[in-house]
């Protein structure tokens, strides 16, 4: 029995010794049965128990220490594997594995007690001579009236690393990076009494009383007792791992807290070691990250968004289960730039790789749409969006949103032809828009309602990544929604009350947006599509949607009925105060009967090409109208099957579209 108190008090002691220091450290078990300790057996002699709970067996690297002449008494497995010891070839001194001198010994000893930190940072030399970062957390402790130093030793890379991976757990489930609260009990089966330390006696609520292992199943809920009575006789009749979580409602305060309990047997003492935490904050947490998580995946599914993060270091990206599912990768499939950008055909990925270049480089955010084909090689539009994360002035990270918006340009798409049909019939034309007005219209309400509600906390607290991932997904939302919006005014046409919409803008950056949109369209039939935009041709003030409508409409047109291996050329311009902006292709021309057919509305020029090219004749129709809105006019020279040069000519601004209705 004296020997049983002696072991008891020195536990004791020992956890006394821990938490003064301020460290707590989660306890693991090594499957090796067998080795030696003949370093420490003076210090641990008859106390095999405690040896193994507390040092042999802890997975954090441990190094003991005589107080009296810097000797090292031993070094645990995982303090030997770290430094690539073997038992026999242990250092002597602490100090030589310190690869600092003893002016930054003291600085750094000064450094940690004004910062009023409960460990320091060395650096430390391994077996192999490398030079470690560490991070020592040390303290003392009594065995045997012998006093001993332990220093508990983390490498600084590795810790980071930890840190990063349980950013999303861990983190954000303990306040300031602590740990706890952790306490330690012990069970003598021979007598049945039950000692507690400090920490223990506050999560039971039983500061002030007699701790017994009745009133601790007394705590614990009715519904758990019969589970904890047999893990307790599996752990000692069967050597069955002791991990239980279970909830008590404290007799002090009458909270009800969430419990974990972890412990071992000792069979040679009959006694049982355990640790106890309070999680009860930890699993709140957690339930409400799950609930944030499934919410942010569920709004993500639904507007089909998905958030990204480049490293710009080591070129790997970060995703949410969207962007796997946009790309039709697996998602566990890890991700790096280059496997990304191989997603991408030719001019989107041009595109996606130098804006990420100006991202880098500038600290500049890009919004693009490009076209993507999937792992499964279905084609995909899609929108990303990159915002630069800068550290030292240094671009780090980037950090943006991808949404598939292929259903927004086939609907774009959809809805510009069917603006064409509806010149017959403005009623036909309101039923179509008001129809895919509703289809579109209502998920996206969800989507930007579901996105403000998140926003206002009505869910709990977002950190900054989901409130920047909200943020994106709130932009892209409303964006698709002022396209719609867009979409619809143009109905007005057919009622006279079409206004040009004048904006300055680039020439050259119109032709580029439509170049975009057509590439994949010119590749699928292997023709060659070329821009000619003049230098000097610069900034002019017009309708910049209306602009792009016009070359849209006479560019597919051109691709449409041009052979395979043939070539359409857009070609750019200044003449006088107009801007000529011509498309040429190699396609099947148009017959001088036919010429007078064109630009009236619903007008094919006879039935063959209808057969043979989709399209209903009311494109042209349109184009002409919006070119003689800006006070221009369209012109086209053509052979039949030598190809054709349709040409339109606008004002450069507005002044000299006023001037020439004056003067007519």
């Amino acid at each position: 029995m004296e020997e049983q108190h002696n072991i008891r008090n020195q536990y004791e002691d020992m956890c006394s010794s821990f938490a003064n220091e301020g460290y707590l450290r989660d306890i693991y078990h090594d499957p090796e049965d067998a080795i030696e300790y003949s370093r420490t057996k003076d210090f641990f002699a008859g106390n095999e128990g405690l040896y193994k709970f507390f040092f042999k067996d802890n997975k954090e690297a441990i190094i003991l220490v005589n107080p009296e002449n810097s000797e090292i008494i031993d070094a645990n497995f995982a303090a030997r594997k770290y430094y690539g010891w073997t038992r026999e070839n242990i250092p002597r001194k602490i100090d030589d594995i310190n690869a600092l001198s003893n002016e930054d010994i003291k600085a750094e000893n000064q450094r940690a007690a004004e910062e009023k930190r409960n460990y320091f940072l060395f650096k430390h030399r391994r077996a192999n001579g490398e030079i470690r970062d560490v991070k020592v957390f040390s303290g003392s402790m009594a065995l045997k009236s012998q006093s001993l130093f332990y220093y508990i030793v983390h490498d600084i890379n590795e810790w980071n690393l930890a840190e990063e991976d349980l950013q999303r757990t861990e983190l954000q489930l303990f306040d300031a990076g602590k740990i706890g609260p952790v306490g330690s009990w012990e069970f003598d089966l021979n007598s049945g009494k039950v000692s507690a330390s400090d920490k223990t006696r506050e999560i039971y609520g039983l500061e002030s009383e007699e701790f017994t292992i009745e009133k601790m199943q007394k705590i614990s809920m009715p519904k758990y007792r019969r589970m904890l009575d047999e893990a307790i006789n599996d752990l000692v009749k069967k050597n069955a791992t002791y991990d239980v979580q279970f909830k008590i409602i404290r007799p002090n305060d009458g909270n009800v807290r969430f419990i974990h309990s972890t412990a071992e047997y000792y069979n040679e003492k009959n006694i049982v070691i355990g640790m106890i935490q309070d999680i009860t904050e930890r699993n709140r947490a957690k339930s409400e990250l799950r609930e944030m998580d499934s919410l942010l995946n569920e709004v993500g599914r639904i507007a089909k968004i998905g958030g990204w993060e480049l490293d710009v270091a080591t070129g790997y990206i970060t995703r949410t289960p969207e962007v796997a599912r946009i790309y039709e990768i697996d998602n566990n499939e890890p991700v790096s730039l280059k496997f990304a950008l191989s997603f991408y055909p030719s001019g989107s990925k041009e595109l996606l790789e130098k804006a990420i270049q100006n991202t880098v480089e500038k600290g500049e955010s890009f919004d693009l749409e490009l076209e993507v084909i999937s792992a499964k090689g279905n084609h995909k539009w899609i929108s990303t969006i990159g915002h630069p994360k800068e550290k030292a002035g240094k671009v780090v990270k980037i950090t943006g949103s991808l949404q598939d918006i292929t259903e927004r340009k086939l609907a774009e798409e959809e809805l510009l032809n069917a603006k064409l049909v509806a010149v017959a019939s403005t009623q036909v034309k309101t039923e179509f828009l008001a129809t895919i007005s509703h289809e579109l219209r209502t998920p996206l309400t969800a989507v930007i309602g579901f996105s403000d509600i998140l926003l206002d906390d009505s869910f709990g607290n977002l950190n900054e990544t989901q409130i920047e991932y909200i943020n994106y997904i709130l932009k892209g939302g409303n964006h698709l929604l002022k396209i719609i919006n867009d979409l619809i005014d143009l109905s007005t046409i057919e009622t006279g009350n079409m206004e040009l919409d004048y904006r300055l803008f680039y020439v050259s950056n119109a032709v580029d947006e439509i170049r975009t949109v057509l590439c994949s369209l010119a590749r699928k039939k292997n023709i060659d599509l070329f821009i000619e935009v003049e230098p000097q041709l610069g900034v002019i003030d017009a309708d910049k949607i209306k602009f792009k409508q016009i070359l849209y409409h006479l560019a597919s047109n051109a691709i449409k009925f041009t052979h395979e291996k043939g070539y359409v050329t857009i070609k750019a311009q200044r003449c006088g105060d107009f801007v000529q902006v011509s498309v040429k292709d190699t396609g099947i021309g148009i017959s001088d009967d036919d010429m007078n057919k064109l630009f009236h509305p619903f007008k094919q020029l006879h039935s063959q090409l209808n057969r043979k090219y989709e399209g209903i004749g009311a494109g042209l129709a349109i184009v002409k109208k919006f070119v003689e809105m800006h006070g221009g006019e369209i012109r086209v020279e053509s052979k039949e099957r030598d190809g054709s040069i349709f040409s339109f000519l606008i004002p450069v601004n507005r002044e000299v579209h006023d001037n020439k209705w004056q003067l007519v």
